[in-house]
């Protein structure tokens, strides 16, 4: 354990020198975290360059790294733009070695607790990289100082120095822009045109980032009160699907369900919407806790009265037969057992 507390510590350490960058005040600084990274954003009025790199078959991680992120060419053009964030999961630099056998109790408890902070600090940075769905090295994205999701940046490995990496982001500026319009867009706007500007920014923003958005879609809520958008019954729904999220990571699927079932209820959602929103709570409910058939099939059957015209409902009325046969047979299948305990109770005992 102690080697690998040790390990932690001295990779994360190297990483903290990486990011850290010259000790000339005047050049641009990597943040090894991203939440000093977005502060330091709304401070100075700029987007976040965020990278995550770690190891990779092809070393691309360390091409970036060393021959490109480290390069003053590099960091001297983009910090006019940017806020430059680093997190890096790279083994290179894990230390093997243990604290020698005469390490004094006070140098043991110094080791400790770096190693705290050090484990701390790659928790942090693991649900950065989560948050943004990460499940490959490198990654770089294009952040807006609230987190959003700009663009993501398409790497290209013939872009080995700074000069053609620059070169390589300057192909995606339009990509670039055109995100950075759609946030700005967000933030000038108020009430129902707001919440335009917000549906834009969703609809463009991939899945795999739409969950930094949680707060807008929850802000959604409050811009149009008349609906005069037409939007609200997505963003209900939207808002819904985040808040079962949260709630069945605790493990209450019976409230995660009834988050969908209560969305449902609200008028601003159009009939499909409805229909939707019931399925959902079904299928949340069935998933972790099938020994509630009854409550499944009332959310089914309200999916489907929802909207009955609708070409969904003829797949959902065809999985409230199969669960009805499901129960019956359940049913009677209990109602035997039960039939054949009580016949041998009273079964008479015999003399021999």
């Amino acid at each position: 354990m102690k080697r690998w507390i040790t390990g932690i510590a001295a990779l994360l350490f190297a990483a903290c020198a990486f990011a850290g960058g010259s000790k000339d005040a005047a050049e641009p600084m990597w943040h090894s975290d991203l939440e000093s990274a977005l502060e330091a954003a709304r401070h100075d009025k700029k987007n976040v360059f965020f990278a995550v790199t770690g190891d990779d078959p092809a070393n691309r991680s360390q091409v970036l790294l060393y021959s490109i992120f480290n390069d003053p060419a590099f960091t001297d053009a983009m910090a006019k733009d940017y806020v430059l964030a680093n997190i890096d999961f790279s083994t290179l630099h894990i230390a093997s070695v243990e604290l020698p056998a005469s390490a004094t109790e006070e140098q043991q408890e110094q080791e400790q607790k770096q190693a705290v902070l050090m484990q701390d600090m790659f928790q942090k940075n693991y649900e950065a990289a989560a948050l943004y769905s990460v499940s490959e090295v490198p990654a770089v994205l294009i952040l807006s100082s609230e987190g959003y999701v700009i663009a993501s940046v398409a790497d290209d490995a013939a872009a080995a120095d700074a000069e053609s990496y620059l070169a390589l982001l300057s192909s995606q500026q339009s990509a670039i822009d055109s995100g950075a319009a759609l946030v700005e867009a967000v933030r000038a706007a108020k009430g129902a045109d707001k919440l335009r500007a917000v549906d834009a920014l969703y609809t463009a923003t991939p899945a795999a980032y739409q969950y930094v958005l949680a707060g807008l879609v929850e802000e959604a809520l409050t811009l149009d009160k008349k609906n005069e958008t037409g939007l609200l019954g997505k963003y209900t729904l939207q808002n819904a699907y985040y808040t079962a999220m949260e709630v069945f990571a605790g493990g209450d699927a019976a409230a995660a369900a009834q988050c969908f079932a209560d969305a449902a209820a609200q008028d601003v959602l159009t009939p499909a919407e409805k229909q939707e929103a019931y399925y959902l709570a079904a299928y949340v409910l069935v998933q972790s806790n099938p020994e509630t058939p009854d409550q499944v099939l009332a959310y089914l059957e309200q999916a489907h009265d929802a909207d009955p015209e609708n070409e969904n409902a003829q797949l959902i009325q065809q999985t409230i037969d199969q669960l009805r046969e499901v129960q019956t047979l359940m049913e009677a299948e209990r109602a035997a057992a039960a039939a054949g305990s009580e016949a041998g109770e009273e079964a008479p005992v015999s003399d021999e």
